[in-house]
C-alpha cells in the first residue's frame, strides 16, 4: 500500500522541531564548537578600519579581481604572493537577529524533512520495516543538512575540523529525522 505524501505531515512537523532542539543542544550546550572561530589580534583597531572605509555587510574576497585577465597582472600576482588573502563577511550592526536566524532555521528544518518525506512517500509502502525508514529518511536528511559543506574547506579555506564536526552535527540531524519518521511511519 502506498503512502501519501500528505499523511506525512506529522513526521514532518516532529522531525524538523527535533532538529531545532538538538541544534540548540549542539551549539549551546556541549562544547565541541568553542574552537572553531578565533579572534584577530588588534580587534579594536580591525573594526575601527573596517568602520573608517565604511564596508558595508556582504561578503568580501580579497585580494579581489574583477576581470578574469586581472589574475595573472604582475600586480594582482605580487598582492596574492605577500598576502593576507582571504574572506571577509560583514554582518548588519547591532548582533545577529536571533529570531529572524531561528525562524530561517525553522524553515531549513521543514524544508529537509518535507524533502525526506517526499522521497519516502514514493519509495516506501506502509508495510515497509522501520529501520528501512530509518535508513532511507536518515540518509536524505543527512545529504540535506551536510551533503555540501565540504566546498567550504576545498574551495574556501573554511577549517576541516570544523567542518568535519558540522557534518557530524549534520548526521546527528540526520539520524534525528530518521528515528522520527521511523517513530511515526
Amino acid at each position: 500500500m502506498d503512502v501519501s505524501f500528505a499523511s506525512l505531515w506529522l513526521p514532518i512537523v516532529v522531525s524538523a522541531a527535533a532538529v531545532f532542539v538538538t541544534s540548540f543542544i549542539m551549539w549551546m550546550v556541549l562544547p565541541h564548537h568553542k574552537s572553531d572561530w578565533s579572534g584577530v589580534p588588534d580587534e579594536d583597531g580591525l573594526m575601527s578600519n573596517l568602520r573608517d572605509q565604511g564596508i558595508q555587510p556582504g561578503q568580501y574576497l580579497f585580494p579581489h579581481c574583477r576581470e578574469k585577465a586581472e589574475w595573472s597582472s604582475p600586480e594582482f600576482q605580487k598582492k596574492y604572493a605577500d598576502g593576507p588573502t582571504g574572506l571577509l563577511i560583514i554582518r548588519p550592526k547591532g548582533g545577529m537577529n536571533m529570531g529572524k536566524s531561528m525562524a530561517t532555521s525553522t524553515c531549513y528544518n521543514l524544508a529537509i524533512s518535507v524533502l525526506a518525506a517526499y522521497i519516502a512517500s514514493f519509495t516506501l509502502t506502509a508495510e515497509t520495516a522501520g529501520i528501512q525508514v530509518f535508513r532511507l529518511t536518515s540518509i536524505v536528511a543527512f545529504l540535506g543538512y551536510a551533503g555540501a559543506l565540504a566546498w567550504g574547506p576545498i574551495w574556501w579555506s573554511r577549517s576541516w575540523s570544523s567542518t568535519i564536526k558540522e557534518m557530524l552535527d549534520g548526521l546527528v540531524y540526520g539520524l534525528v529525522t530518521g528515528l522520527v519518521f521511523m517513530l511515526f511511519w
